[in-house]
């Protein structure tokens, strides 16, 4: 099912504010029945509010969560509503994850706790918590400019917790982000895209990401593959 969820664009929602700094739900509310009544739907596109794009670092986690309700309740089931869960607190990622599942919210991206560099131990075992304590679809986020950046050992073994179903796959270097997107295609289970697909993208990904058509490395930080292993 969330290959027929997460595709086309993912729209980063902005979260309005009022002159006092307080968050101006009913603009964020009109905002989302905007896009929806102007096409945005289930199967064409997906809303990510909360995200960085959408102020989380300056929102604590009861804002957050009011968001995900509004999101929710302004999409009305008619495209599916993802969130960030990013924290520095593994606390109040697994908090927000809850919420999440509770009120609806399709799937939560996650990455690394950050400002603290972690160990590739600390990001499976905070993923491993998030998914014993809620059932919540999980995208892996590669956030590698906060200075941790994932192996493919990694993310491996993060793809077998069961509700991790998806990544957000960027990096800084141009020949990982070829090989990692390789590595996201060839994990996808058995099914989900005909081996004739897989091939197609491949050679596209090759060709339009290889190290001589890169003049620098800020091109990468323009490219984002979402794959759902699902």
């Amino acid at each position: 099912m969330i290959e027929k969820k997460i595709v086309g664009a993912m729209v980063a929602v902005a979260t309005p504010f009022n002159e006092d700094y307080s968050i101006d739900y009913s603009s964020f509310e009109n905002n989302i029945k905007f896009m929806t009544s102007r096409g945005l739907t289930e199967g064409n596109s997906t809303l990510l509010i909360g995200g960085a794009g959408g102020e989380h670092p300056v929102l604590n986690v009861e804002e957050r969560v009011k968001l995900m309700e509004v999101a929710v309740q302004a999409a009305a089931n008619k495209v599916p509503v993802l969130t960030s869960i990013q924290h520095t607190d593994w606390r109040e990622i697994i908090k927000m994850a809850k919420s999440a599942e509770d009120i609806g919210i399709f799937g939560c991206q996650l990455g690394p706790t950050y400002y603290y560099m972690p160990t590739k131990h600390d990001v499976l075992d905070l993923f491993t918590r998030v998914a014993d304590s809620s059932n919540v679809n999980l995208m892996i986020y590669h956030t590698w400019w906060d200075g941790f950046v994932m192996d493919f050992e990694l993310l491996d073994q993060l793809i077998e917790i069961p509700n991790v179903n998806s990544i957000k796959w960027s990096h800084g270097s141009i020949d990982k982000f070829r090989e990692g997107s390789i590595v996201a295609l060839d994990s996808l289970k058995e099914g989900i895209q005909p081996e004739s697909v897989k091939d197609e993208i491949k050679a596209l990904i090759t060709e339009k990401f290889s190290t001589d058509n890169v003049i620098d490395g800020k091109g990468i930080e323009k490219a984002w593959l979402t794959y759902n292993f699902e």
